[in-house]
């Protein structure tokens, strides 16, 4: 049987042409292949840069843990901790992070190429609500402590003005003394604790009383002549008093009352070793001259290696390295010991620093509104700044700056109970006044 021939049409490309696409193929597979492999394990090439770079990661862990976060306006699905990984590089992205009955919060963080951007000890505040703290009809509150647990209150009867303690979770009160109508008092807060002097001037004598308010049986009472002039500090655990009394420094504490030193001038300070250093036209630790050390109106710290001084509106901070001390001046006017840096910050109407236990200087921020004080409300260092008129807060980690309260205020006097986490102050709020209580 005669075989029947396969027509096979004419085949136009030929072998050189054949090879090219071949070898051109093959060359694409080495070079994809690898730029594939490559893309999946987070590599980039930023054609503007002219480089290779590596994905981002961003990372979030916070409080609570079941808030809601999204990424550039979607939701993730995952619940903390949350890592996301292969993240296009030297990118901005959008995080917010969102719970029920609380304030959101949102941040542009920059991943860059190689690196995780953290999302980490921040503080959802709950959404602001200001409530009126009740007194008995017959009770005026005079001051707040330190801590925010206790108030001041004063009450009259036949005699005098009767002060006590007003315990501001419970509503206990407790007298702590009397006021005659012929004398007045004033009174002084330790800068830290819940501890109190009041000083009562009479006719011919002026009693200083102390109290410890979280435990009464720790009181003291001290009476010198009225004519006689004082000038007093804190100790640095706010447990004594040094008292200046003319050229003799004494020590006053609950159960004990002794000599420190003396000194002529009317700038000194007793640090935690009981060291006694003296400033205004020159400085001195104990008999050692500081040189180079500017005039002070004020010795607000010192220590070994550290010392902060004030004067016409600013504050020097010194340094020891070896036996040489270096000052650096800020614009500052007032100060306040961070309660978990073990720093301090300062800060002027418009300015405010934080100053490390090494004496190192960071300007925070610069504000619109004055300051008249600054207190940290929690562990992660997010900040309250108290204006007259205005409470804000700025969280020196991620910059981010925000109202607290938008009611119509006037703040006489605020502090913060960082265990029940409750702002309290007296003032005015939209007009009325009274002693006011934010819990965050």
């Amino acid at each position: 049987m005669k075989k029947q021939a396969v027509y096979r049409p004419p085949y136009h490309i030929g072998r050189t042409t054949r090879l090219i696409i071949m070898f051109t193929l093959i060359g694409i597979f080495f070079v994809v292949s690898p730029a594939l492999i490559l893309y999946t394990a987070g590599y980039r090439y930023d054609f503007i840069q002219g480089r290779v770079l590596t994905t981002g990661v961003l990372s979030i862990d916070v409080e609570p843990q079941d808030a809601r976060v999204f990424i550039d306006g979607i939701s993730l699905e995952e619940r903390m901790p949350i890592r996301r990984t292969n993240l296009a590089p030297n990118t901005s992205y959008l995080v917010r992070i969102e719970h029920e009955g609380l304030r959101p919060w949102e941040k542009e963080l920059f991943v860059a190429s190689n690196q995780t951007a953290y999302v980490r000890n921040i503080t959802l505040l709950k959404k602001p609500a200001v409530t009126a703290h009740g007194f008995p009809p017959t009770y005026e509150p005079v001051t707040i402590d330190p801590t925010g647990a206790y108030a001041i209150v004063s009450s009259d009867d036949e005699v005098g003005t009767i002060l006590s303690r007003y315990e501001l979770e419970t509503g206990q009160i407790d007298t702590l003394l009397r006021i005659l109508p012929q004398e007045e008092y004033l009174y002084t807060w330790a800068p830290e604790q819940s501890h109190i002097l009041f000083t009562i001037s009479g006719v011919s004598q002026t009693e200083y009383t102390f109290f410890n308010l979280t435990d009464l049986a720790e009181q003291r009472t001290i009476i010198l002549d009225t004519a006689e002039q004082v000038q007093i500090q804190w100790s640095q655990d706010n447990d004594a008093l040094y008292v200046q009394r003319d050229d003799v420094i004494e020590q006053w504490s609950f159960d004990d009352r002794g000599r420190i030193g003396t000194t002529t001038s009317s700038v000194w300070y007793v640090d935690d070793n009981r060291t006694l250093w003296t400033g205004g036209h020159s400085l001195s630790r104990g008999l050692t001259p500081i040189s180079d050390a500017p005039i002070s109106d004020h010795i607000l710290f010192a220590k070994n290696d550290l010392v902060i001084l004030a004067r016409e509106a600013h504050l020097h901070v010194g340094i020891r390295s070896g036996n040489t001390w270096s000052f650096e001046s800020i614009a500052a006017t007032s100060i306040a010991r961070h309660p978990f840096s073990k720093g301090w910050l300062a800060w002027s109407p418009w300015e405010f620093w934080h100053i490390d236990e090494d004496g190192n200087i960071e300007l925070f921020n610069r504000t619109g509104n004055a300051i008249q004080d600054i207190i940290v409300i929690d562990e992660h260092g997010l900040l309250l700044l108290v204006g007259t008129d205005t409470l804000e807060t700025f969280d020196p980690s991620y910059f981010l700056t925000g109202t607290f309260l938008d009611n119509r205020l006037d703040i006489e006097d605020i502090h913060v109970d960082k265990k029940a986490r409750k702002v309290r102050f007296l003032g005015f709020v939209d007009g009325d006044y009274g002693l006011w209580e934010v819990a965050y």
